[in-house]
């Protein structure tokens, strides 16, 4: 992979915040703090319990999930 790749995926991770998976429905992620968060279509949905990183999107406000 390139450098510039591997970079750029090193601060995207760098700027998630951990979210505990309370439940998914409705097309979103419902966490344990009660935020909710919109799936990302290339990665796979968090289970009950699961830890995964989601990134706030500061123009609309609403978080994504970047990772499992």
């Amino acid at each position: 992979m390139p450098a510039g790749n591997t970079n750029k995926a090193i601060a995207t991770r760098s700027r998630a915040q951990p979210f505990r998976c309370k439940w998914v429905r409705a097309g979103c992620i419902h966490t344990s703090c009660g935020t909710l968060v919109y799936p990302n279509e290339g990665l796979p949905l968090p289970q009950a319990g699961q830890i995964f990183y989601a990134q706030l999107n500061r123009r609309v406000g609403c978080w994504a999930q970047v990772s499992l």
